[in-house]
């Protein structure tokens, strides 16, 4: 999510979605409210809560999430409590609490060294606590559930490795795909899939950017967004957060930035060390 230059609601909130949902999860009506821009949701921060209304698409995201959010309870894992979730006549909307600072997209460019290592360090605590957390297979997020059956699986979201081979299938079936380079792929795929066959499956986040961390003084105050969450090996969680600190301008932006040329220094480069294995898996440190 990221701020549009829309003002701020002062007093009273103006749009009936926003009145309506808000009322609906049993809260006051009146407030200050900045609109801002969502990937698949209209969303709305106040000073205590952040409401966001599902434009159609994943309409079970909410649910998943929330389910996601139960298994978070009572553990050191930082994160926003979900306050409530449900389905109105706008369309499926959830509630949760503001967490304090900015997100790590918005904070990252002005943060000197120190902090940027601080940051990468409270990250790191949170992943842990987070991998820790005891989690079924499943449920899976709808998105991947539909991608799973057959239907498309959009190139953004994190990989699932049991499914690689999958998707390599997949490919074979589209015209004028290239058959070397998929029996290419397929036998990479397959030379590396043992490297995970005994990990642990654990929770992760599965969409880990900047834009989904919140950070206040080089400190994570909390993950955001679990709307994707899934079990995994808990290497998989580099995928995204890997390609974000190497491409921060175009990995992930925000909506309101994509396609944007300005100048951009949210790079991770400069303040942390991204070391990949010959084994394919990866790990991220700071420097120094």
């Amino acid at each position: 999510m990221c701020a549009e230059s829309t003002p701020s609601v002062e007093g009273s909130t103006t749009d009936p979605a926003l009145v309506r949902t808000l009322a609906a999860a049993g809260l006051p009506t009146t407030g200050r409210f900045l609109p801002k821009a969502g990937w698949v949701s209209r969303v709305w921060v106040g000073d205590e809560y952040v409401v966001r209304l599902n434009n159609g698409r994943f309409r079970d995201a909410y649910r998943h999430e929330a389910t996601v959010a139960d298994l978070l309870t009572d553990s050191e894992v930082p994160h926003a409590r979900i306050l409530a979730h449900g389905d109105g006549p706008d369309g499926p909307w959830s509630v949760s609490e503001r967490l304090p600072g900015r997100t790590l997209y918005d904070a990252w460019p002005m943060a000197d060294l120190h902090t940027r290592r601080a940051i990468i360090e409270s990250l790191g605590l949170a992943l842990r606590a987070l991998h820790r957390v005891p989690a079924p297979v499943g449920p899976l997020p709808p998105w991947l559930a539909d991608a799973l059956a057959g239907k498309s699986w959009p190139a953004f979201h994190p990989p699932v490795v049991g499914a690689a081979l999958q998707q390599v299938e997949a490919a074979r079936r589209r015209p004028g795909h290239d058959p070397r380079l998929l029996a290419d792929v397929a036998d990479w795929i397959r030379d590396r899939l043992a490297l995970f066959a005994t990990d642990e499956l654990v929770l992760v986040h599965g969409d880990l950017h900047g834009s989904n961390v919140m950070v206040d003084k080089g400190h994570v105050t909390g993950l955001i967004d679990f709307a994707e969450a899934l079990t995994q090996p808990a290497d998989v969680e580099l995928d995204t957060i890997l390609r974000w600190c190497a491409k921060a301008r175009s990995t992930h932006p925000p909506p309101m930035n994509r396609g944007s040329t300005r100048p951009h220094s949210s790079r991770f480069p400069d303040g942390c060390t991204v070391r990949t294995r010959s084994c394919s898996r990866a790990t991220i440190c700071a420097n120094g």
